[in-house]
């Protein structure tokens, strides 16, 4: 079923929210070869599979919400996901006593909220046609479960169905595997559920070794590979090969970085991720972006902080935000990693929102993406406050100056009003 047919039959109701936009950029980088001389095949022993035959289904239900309305709520939206198909965008709202998700067509003026009740429901991954969704939800009778919306049988499915936390799912392109992290061993780990025709196969621990930490796991569109951070006596980031249970390599290592938040392509080919050190005041963060085909390693930061990678499908494009909490705001930079051409957007992202109250109890839980690049590179889905409530915008950096939606109250009636997505900062 479509999604404009589903907004068509959901039950309607009135809802107001917070804020919402779209945008675009870029950088240069030069390569090192500490991917190269880092780079290890380890033996590891096979994964674990988990004997976990009840996963609970019920009915999924929708409310349909027109978009430009959920600007006007309190709260942030937050952890942003396009489609492989570039069609569909999915997003967390979060308030200070629950968290929602919402689904909406690109440059839609109507959104779908999903009907999950009372809890924090968050971190949504969508597959290539938008037709299902994987998210963690946390409520007063659970710690966190991994569920997984089926828009095509307007079903929900319990993945996870246990009392340990579970977080940070990630769903490839088919909807066939489903990546998370738990908590059930005391220790966090890795999860993979393996799905056929929408029903789950099985749940293997991903993870190789019992003192060891893991975390952010990602899986690649195709399915074929997951990147993940790894904490142990040193901080690494690792991609592993679902299929192979010994296809396993270290892209970096190092005992005085933090490793956070990687992202890969979703043909696989290419990982970005945020390194952070430890010991300076300021935690200074730098973005990294590695070609596993060619074994090349760059880090692709200009100096200030950076943080948040957003990578396209092939890996052509990146997107990441660039700034400083002193300096009061971030930019959002773009490349293109073939040209290596930097383009900026001429809006900025208040430092204050990243560190907003409802989204710091996370902590490792969340990464907090306002923003992602679409797969084919071509724009942004974006959240961002503004003093007129709201933008939200769609636009191509590579071809021309994109059109956003802006809404006040005296535009309400007729929220179509075009204006630069990239000001006056070309």
């Amino acid at each position: 079923m479509p999604l404009e047919n589903i907004l068509k039959t959901a039950k309607k109701t009135a809802l107001t929210l917070a804020a919402s936009a779209m945008f675009f950029t870029g950088i240069n980088y030069q390569n090192n070869n500490a991917y190269s001389q880092s780079v290890k095949k380890t033996k590891t022993q096979p994964v674990q599979e988990v004997k976990n035959s009840k996963f609970p289904e019920k009915d999924l239900k929708v409310v349909e919400i027109p978009f430009w309305r959920i600007v006007y709520s309190e709260g942030i939206p937050a952890e942003v996901r396009i489609s492989g198909n570039n069609k569909v965008m999915v997003f967390e709202h979060r308030q200070e006593e629950k968290s929602d998700i919402f689904l909406a067509n690109i440059g839609s003026e109507e959104a779908i909220k999903l009907d999950l009740g009372s809890g924090f429901h968050r971190e949504p991954s969508i597959d290539y046609k938008g037709r299902n969704i994987v998210f963690s939800s946390e409520t007063d009778t659970s710690k966190g479960e991994i569920w997984l919306a089926d828009l095509d049988k307007m079903k929900l499915i319990n993945l996870s169905n246990h009392p340990d936390a579970d977080f940070q799912p990630s769903i490839d392109d088919n909807g066939e595997k489903v990546i998370f992290t738990s908590e059930r061993n005391k220790k966090s780990e890795i999860y993979l559920v393996q799905l056929k025709k929408s029903k789950p196969e099985k749940l293997i621990n991903f993870s190789n070794d019992k003192k060891s930490w893991y975390y952010f796991p990602q899986i690649s569109g195709n399915g074929k590979n997951v990147v993940y951070a790894k904490e142990d006596a040193r901080q690494s980031i690792w991609v592993k090969e679902t299929e192979n249970p010994y296809g396993e390599k270290m892209l970096e290592e190092h005992s005085n970085y933090w490793y956070m938040d990687p992202q890969i392509s979703r043909d696989g080919t290419r990982i970005a991720w945020t390194r952070v050190k430890k010991q300076e005041s300021s935690n200074k963060k730098k973005i990294f972006l590695a070609d596993i085909v060619t074994g090349d390693n760059f880090e692709i930061s200009n100096g200030e902080n950076s943080e948040r990678p957003s990578i396209s499908a092939n890996g052509e494009y990146l997107a990441w935000l660039e700034g400083s909490s002193i300096i009061g705001e971030y930019k959002i930079k773009v490349q293109d990693t073939k040209t290596r051409k930097i383009k900026k957007l001429g809006i900025s992202l208040p430092s204050g929102l990243l560190e907003n109250e409802y989204l710091s109890r996370d902590g490792v839980n969340s990464t907090n993406h306002f923003f992602r690049i679409s797969p084919d590179g071509k724009f942004l889905g974006i959240f961002l406050p503004h003093e007129s409530g709201a933008i939200y915008g769609i636009g191509n950096p590579h071809e021309e100056p994109g059109l956003m939606y802006t809404v006040d109250e005296k535009e309400i009636k007729n929220p179509k009003k075009k204006e630069s997505l990239y000001g006056n900062d070309k």
